[in-house]
């Protein structure tokens, strides 16, 4: 009888040690991969907002290019029209009369 208390505790507190530790484990699991899933969010949510700022200084660049072009365009056609016009051109001036 003396033997059997050697071999019986010991295996109800290493079954109850397992029956602890293993519940442990899974709320640790359970946890980890919460926090995975939210990392996982966050991490789509900012390579989200990169992208966006990324679109949204492209489309600024290319307004601003197409604004520049504009300008040029606007600038080229006043300096045609007033090439072309009659009030930039000097008048003629008709030669003086020769003295006799």
């Amino acid at each position: 009888m003396k033997k059997w208390m050697y071999l019986i505790p010991p295996t109800i507190m290493l079954g109850l040690f397992m029956i602890v530790y293993f519940s442990h484990v899974e709320k640790t699991h359970a946890k980890e991969k919460a926090k995975a899933d939210l990392i996982a969010k966050e991490k789509d949510k900012l390579s989200r907002e990169t992208f966006d700022l990324a679109k949204q200084v492209e489309l600024a660049r290319i307004a601003r290019r197409n604004a520049e072009l504009e300008i040029q365009r606007v600038t080229e056609m006043i300096h045609r029209r007033a090439s072309d016009s009659a009030l930039v051109k000097p008048p003629v001036i008709p030669p003086a009369p020769a003295k006799s």
